[in-house]
């Protein structure tokens, strides 16, 4: 029984997401959020990531979330869905807080949209 027990405890430690490097963040854009591949998301933080290769439709206004960069990892109500940053956030030093000609850019355009030519 000690054995067991003991086993439980370090595989909680050890495989805990806060231990992985994980952050909480609350999505902010879009809503809901479905949580499908290449819906690209805003989080509190401001930056920017995109789901990969899940289809999950979740319809959930500002959900909370545990994000964990290094394993590329979002996990939402008991699921976890691939992610990938594509630009910036300030929660924390470690993290990019400027910005390149590269990142995303959200606009809106006036009128009726042709696409591009």
């Amino acid at each position: 029984m000690k054995k067991i027990l003991c086993g439980v405890i370090v595989s909680a430690v050890f495989h805990s997401p806060f231990s992985l490097g994980c952050d909480d963040y609350v999505i902010q854009k879009p809503t809901p959020f479905m949580g499908n591949h290449g819906e690209v998301f805003v989080v509190d933080d401001g930056s920017v990531w995109e789901v990969q290769y899940s289809y999950e439709y979740l319809y959930e206004y500002y959900p909370s979330v545990l994000i964990c960069e290094s394993r590329g990892l979002m996990i939402i109500n008991d699921s976890e869905i691939d992610v990938v940053r594509v630009s910036g956030g300030s929660k924390s030093g470690s993290r990019s807080q400027t910005t390149t000609s590269s990142d995303y850019i959200e606009s809106r355009v006036n009128g009726e949209w042709e696409g591009w030519n």
